[in-house]
């Protein structure tokens, strides 16, 4: 087959703008979005998908297709990405569409993109898409499309690369939680998803360029043209349903303000500010903020799913990642509410598992699963084959709840299984609980006993969720939830070690014309969920305005408080410093990265977008670093110390170190 691809797919979302949010955005009984009140845009991370879309369209001559999903209005989404190069437009659009959720859409563009490509077949396409949108952060639908047009996988890129020792196909860097991963792509196919890292396009276009991309032809599709049953699509073919909608904790804090920017220094001030802060992280006070966990009412009625509680842990060394090890705690108290038993699941890597943790932690099952003949080797499985192994358990198990850690691999995992499973699927969970649903399915009213429900936030952290998944009752899926580290407690119990099963699974072997070409992992990274286990931490923004900076200024200050204070200390980010490089993403902070709760958490130059703030609002005290005496992070800090941290930070080193 031709090592060139003959059309790139670019999917294009037409999302909300999440700055500029109205309080009456959301339809609070139907829990869907009022499209026409928001300011839409196209998704900045599908622009990042565009811009490699050209690329590759430059270096092989292939046709550029973009396609869209959304009412009318999203057709000026496409007629910018035909300005900017595309060749040709679908706009995928029909009331019957309305409502639906991850899979019910991941089904939808699979159907449309089929009836697109006609006999241009999917074996010489390439497909690329933001890894997600603002607005809802799932990263879900491109990869679900994936699973259901069986398109392998390739995560998290940052770069297309042509290396001249590889002349046929070409590169593709990828983002990894604490390093990079160099894939080549011999030929087509391939689903790709874009980060922040990869280019975008130009800023501007020649006027000439987008009047005539005023004039192009959009091709729209409709139901009538695709034919997807009722099940399948909108709000009805939906396998999630949001039951309720509220607005999260303001959380507001009364800053206490050090102007240190003049040329006068109040050092009297800020000595006193230290010392109290040091006798607040030595008395041992904690987080302040609880995870959004539904308040779990008696029931008397019979449950609606069967089944065990299945946790998917991630290994580490000869552990689990911190994350897995709070969901196996949170999967035991979900399990003691519904009476069933509690499986942590792991796959296997090697080393001897440390099987007293997961037990402690709340297992009362451990399930290694293990590659059979023309599977992976330990510790080498792809996304793509995880999913399917788990799928093979999980069929036989008959779980009625899974979770998932919210990883940079477990979001890949999860929607993937989710799609080969027909399971509905939220992401991101802060709080999850048993309790009744009653509510009107088919248009008839029944109690839907002890389901799961999963709290989320969603639009950029404007609102917060409550989700119920009802479908898999039907086709015997479970229920499904990721939740990122940091949110829920690890809790230790005493008892007997769980029994171990070991469980042979054979997933189809890796595309061989996609082949991994080198992993590099960041050197002294340490463990990858390390940040949440400080009792301090630096958190650096763009407005530290040098990647430099994290080296003369946060490592210096997080020693010097580590040996005054003698806590442990540790160094992140926020994303827009995590997409300007100064840090990877296994140190971001917020919705899309991890959420910590340490004693205090010193941000400085963030400005503080509500995404940050529900990755870091449970600290115990906020100190904000910031010359902006209106960033909006000030609202939300206990201190705040106003200046240039070039010349603040520096004095807070030099007063620790007297």
């Amino acid at each position: 087959m031709n090592a060139a691809p003959k059309q790139i797919v670019v999917l294009i979302k037409f999302v909300a703008d999440i700055e500029r949010i109205p309080q009456d955005a959301w339809d609070t009984e139907r829990g869907t979005l009022r499209r026409d009140r928001l300011h839409m845009i196209a998704n900045p991370l599908d622009d990042r998908a565009l811009q490699m879309a050209l690329e590759l369209k430059a270096r092989f001559g292939s046709r550029v297709i973009a396609v869209s999903m959304g009412p009318a209005a999203a057709e000026e989404v496409l007629r910018r990405a035909v300005a900017y190069g595309a060749d040709e437009a679908h706009l995928i659009s029909d009331a019957a569409f309305a409502g639906s959720d991850t899979l019910a859409t991941a089904h939808t563009l699979a159907a449309a993109l089929t009836a697109i490509l006609g006999d241009r077949r999917r074996e010489e396409t390439v497909f690329l898409a933001g890894m997600q949108s603002p607005d809802g952060d799932t990263a879900q639908v491109p990869l679900q499309i994936a699973s259901l047009l069986d398109l392998p996988v390739i995560p998290h890129a940052s770069e297309l690369v042509f290396p001249a020792e590889r002349p046929h196909g070409f590169g593709i860097n990828t983002v990894l939680a604490d390093g990079t991963r160099l894939f080549h792509v011999e030929r087509p196919p391939a689903l790709v998803t874009l980060t922040g890292y990869a280019p975008m396009p130009p800023a501007f276009l020649p006027l000439s360029r987008l009047i005539e991309a005023g004039t192009a032809q959009i091709r729209q599709w409709s139901n009538a043209d695709l034919g997807l049953p009722r099940d399948r699509t909108g709000l009805s073919g939906s396998w999630t349903r949001v039951v309720q909608i509220f607005s999260p904790d303001a959380g507001h804090r009364e800053a206490v303000r050090l102007d240190l920017g003049g040329p006068v220094a109040d050092d009297a001030r800020l000595k006193q500010i230290l010392t109290e802060l040091e006798t607040y992280v030595k008395s041992g006070s904690g987080a302040v903020k609880d995870s959004d966990t539904p308040e779990e009412a008696a029931s008397a009625s019979e449950a609606y799913y069967q089944g065990e509680c299945l946790i998917v842990c991630e290994p580490e060394g000869t552990s689990v990642s911190a994350g897995s090890r709070e969901l196996v705690s949170a999967g035991r108290r979900l399990a003691r509410r519904l009476g069933v038993g509690n499986t942590a699941c792991v796959p296997e890597t090697g080393p001897r598992l440390d099987t007293e943790t997961l037990s402690a932690c709340g297992a009362d099952t451990i399930v290694v699963l293990c590659p059979g003949a023309g599977a992976p080797e330990s510790g080498s499985w792809r996304e793509e084959q995880l999913a399917e192994a788990l799928g093979e358990l999980i069929r036989r198990r008959r779980p009625q709840i899974v979770l998932i850690p919210a990883s940079l691999h477990g979001r890949v995992v999860a929607p993937l299984l989710a799609a080969r499973l027909g399971a509905g699927l939220t992401a991101d969970c802060t709080g999850l609980g048993i309790r009744d649903f009653t509510g009107t399915v088919e248009g008839k009213r029944a109690v839907f006993g002890q389901v799961l429900h999963q709290t989320r936030p969603a639009l950029g952290g404007n609102i917060m969720a409550t989700i119920v998944s009802l479908r898999g009752h039907e086709n015997g899926s479970p229920q499904m939830a990721t939740a990122r580290a940091g949110i829920f407690p690890e809790e230790r119990h005493t008892g007997a070690v769980a029994p171990v099963e070991r469980v042979v699974c054979s997933p189809q072997s890796a595309p061989d014309h996609i082949r991994v070409v080198r992993t590099l992992h960041d050197a002294g990274g340490g463990p990858a969920d390390s940040i949440e286990r400080c009792d301090v931490l630096i958190s650096v923004g763009a407005g530290l305005g040098d990647a430099r900076r994290v080296e003369t200024l946060a490592r210096p200050l997080a020693e010097a408080i580590a040996r005054r204070w003698n806590v442990t200390v540790g160094v992140a980010c926020s994303r827009a410093a995590m997409e300007k490089g100064y840090l990877p993403h296994a140190v971001q902070v917020g919705q899309t990265g991890k959420t910590v709760r340490p004693r205090v958490y010193i941000a400085i130059g963030i400005s503080g977008a509500i995404q940050h703030r529900v990755g870091m609002e449970g600290a115990g005290r906020i100190v904000a670093v910031n010359r902006d005496p209106e960033a909006p992070i000030l609202g939300w800090s206990d201190i705040a110390l106003l200046g240039d941290a070039a010349e603040v930070v520096p004095r807070i080193i030099r007063l620790l170190s007297a």
